[in-house]
């Protein structure tokens, strides 16, 4: 109550206290509507720490993990071997392709490149002045 009196008495209260306190409840209703709603979330009606059975992610065991067991590899790891065979089948792999790969006429030459661009930028140059 003291603090609604010392709202009232302030100049702020004075000027807009009818904005501030004139649509809203009391400063005490709110508390206590905060209060409910926080507190809510506390309230559950049961704890299951327990997974479903057909769960294959982590467990809880109840203990903590140990960190000092090293973690296994997820796959074998490649050889030097084996590394440099996969190089070599897709060396021979890019050389056959580069052999049979062919160059498109005329998209090389830069004069016909310098003509395409002039052609091309006057028939622009008509659609936007249509």
């Amino acid at each position: 109550m003291n603090l609604v009196r010392l709202l009232r008495n302030n100049m702020t209260y004075r000027i807009g206290g009818h904005v501030f306190f004139g649509s809203l409840p009391g400063p005490w209703l709110v508390a206590v509507g905060t209060a409910i709603v926080l507190l809510s979330g506390c309230a559950s009606s049961a704890v299951n720490n327990t997974a479903p059975a057909s769960a294959t992610g982590p467990v809880n065991t109840g203990t903590f993990p140990n960190l000092n067991i090293p973690p296994s590899q997820a796959a074998e790891q490649l050889t030097p071997a084996q590394t440099q065979a996969e190089v070599a089948a897709l060396r021979s792999a890019q050389q056959q392709h580069a052999a049979s790969a062919t160059v498109p006429s005329g998209q090389t030459d830069p004069e016909q490149l310098r003509k395409l661009a002039t052609t091309h930028a006057e028939d622009a140059l008509k659609q936007i002045e249509q």
